[in-house]
């Protein structure tokens, strides 16, 4: 779920593994907006991923993550810094159960005008994944 999005990318575009199909905002540019993704059953996270716009037109012309906030479980929130890349992008997490992540952004890379074309007004994202395991399973030996 995200606390903003346009009539036609949304939130749910996030977790549907293709990376032609994505999330936009309204049109904010994307600072102080959410997304809530939330698990039937608690999970513990170990990484994030996060895969901005393959395509590097539709990718430069539209605002991108820079810092994020996320918060799991019961633990602090934690910032993190994106670097502007359209590469796939895996942080990993202090492993914490969760049934709930939020994800919040605290910054964001302009959209730049293209080949004539002024850049757009929001913040898009293709694909966030969550890796983990089941907080009843043993933690393999490091």
């Amino acid at each position: 779920m995200a606390s903003s999005e346009s009539d036609d990318f949304h939130a749910s575009h996030l977790i549907d593994d293709d990376n032609a199909l994505y999330w936009t905002d309204a049109g904010g540019q994307g600072v102080g907006v959410t997304l809530t993704f939330t698990f039937a059953s608690p999970v513990v996270i170990t990484s994030i991923e996060l895969q901005n716009l393959i395509d590097e037109e539709a990718f430069r012309s539209r605002h991108r993550i820079r810092n994020l906030e996320v918060s799991t479980g019961d633990r602090l929130p934690r910032n993190l810094s994106v670097a502007d890349s359209n590469v796939a992008q895996v942080f990993e997490m202090d492993p914490t159960a969760a049934t709930t992540v939020v994800l919040r952004v605290l910054g964001t890379y302009p959209g730049e005008d293209r080949d004539g074309h002024p850049a757009h007004q929001e913040l898009a994202l293709a694909e966030v994944r969550f890796f983990g395991r089941d907080p009843g399973s043993v933690e393999p030996d490091a």
